[in-house]
């Protein structure tokens, strides 16, 4: 699962980029923990900008600041299998509420209406 939600546009973010991912687990070397193996819904701010080239080809650009968002874990597993994404999937439309909203307040970020 992957989508963008619209916010309130900042000078660095203008969406909320809600992905599902698989992780391996163990040592993470950016915040010095040590990770459970299975899937989490991420949350982080993204500037989406479309631009076009001299030749009118269209293309669109995703930035994001590293380390800026906020993971939550779903589902624990022993290995990687579709029958536990697709049960990742399902808890994470559960559970979609409650990371936008402490992404939006954790930094200061507001929805589009």
């Amino acid at each position: 699962m992957k989508k963008y939600i619209p916010i309130v546009p900042t000078e660095s973010e203008n969406n909320l980029c809600l992905e599902v991912l698989y992780s391996k687990g163990g040592h993470n070397w950016f915040n010095g923990d040590n990770e459970r193996r299975g899937y989490y819904l991420h949350c982080t701010p993204t500037l989406i900008k479309n631009n076009r080239l001299s030749n009118g080809t269209e293309y669109s650009t995703r930035t994001v600041t590293v380390g800026k968002g906020y993971k939550l874990m779903l589902k624990e597993v022993g290995r990687k299998s579709q029958k536990a994404e697709e049960e990742a999937n399902r808890l994470a439309e559960e559970k979609e509420d409650f990371i936008v909203k402490e992404v939006c307040k954790r930094y200061g970020l507001e929805l589009a209406a």
